[in-house]
């Protein structure tokens, strides 16, 4: 897998990075603390680069947070090159770390989900942060339309992720707003913007395991 690393650039902006700030422009609000979760993937550390890079023309302030869900040993240790990255970028960082209340037992990913929001709004709070933005892309909303489809769901569920809408988690995350502004990208093309800064990121190896339904899905999506 690859480590997060980073290389700060006096290059113009992309057209890219242009877009992004014009997502963050319509979804955030600069008046307050802007919250991002990042796990240290391709989409989160995309989000992660491309807010900062919006945060410093909009004079915007961002504090960063990466949920240890202490399931793989390598976790800790990659959540710590986030924190790098976060540093070298002027970011305040945080690691939240999970504990089970029974580490005997597997966890199953909607378990994992809901310990993370409930980390997350925990920490936005602390943080006095009442947005936090996620980075979802396009390709997350057509993997989770293929899955919604193939269990039936209605119109609504249909729609997938949204690029606003209230924390799942409660009663922690009441009155807290998640966004996303990477919803009208594409996972590959942020991953060029990274490549073209020079910034890695980490390979999650549950990303390429067919046993969860989303990477069943994203390979068929990729067909």
């Amino acid at each position: 897998s690859s480590s997060v690393t980073s290389s700060r650039s006096n290059k113009p902006d992309s057209d890219l990075a242009r877009r992004a700030a014009k997502a963050f422009d319509i979804l955030a609000d600069t008046s307050g603390v802007l919250g991002l979760a990042v796990s240290g993937g391709s989409d989160s550390t995309a989000l992660l680069v491309l807010a900062t890079g919006w945060a410093r023309t909009r004079d915007a302030r961002l504090v960063a947070a990466t949920v240890d869900h202490g399931l793989r040993l390598e976790a800790l240790e990659e959540a710590q090159g986030v924190a790098r990255l976060c540093a070298s970028l002027d970011v305040t960082h945080t690691i939240l770390t999970w504990v089970r209340p029974d580490n005997s037992k597997a966890v199953a990913q909607a378990e994992a989900r809901r310990a993370r929001h409930a980390l997350l709004a925990d920490w936005a709070r602390a943080s006095g942060a009442g947005v936090i933005a996620l980075g979802h892309t396009r390709d997350d909303r057509v993997e989770t339309f293929l899955m919604r489809a193939r269990q039936g769901s209605g119109w609504h569920g249909l729609a997938g992720p949204l690029p606003s809408g209230p924390s799942p988690a409660w009663p922690s995350g009441r009155a807290l707003r998640l966004i996303r502004p990477l919803l009208a990208f594409g996972r590959e093309e942020l991953r060029d913007e990274l490549r073209g800064r020079s910034i890695g990121w980490i390979e999650d190896p549950s990303n390429r395991s067919d046993k969860f339904e989303r990477v069943r899905m994203r390979e068929l999506a990729a067909r």
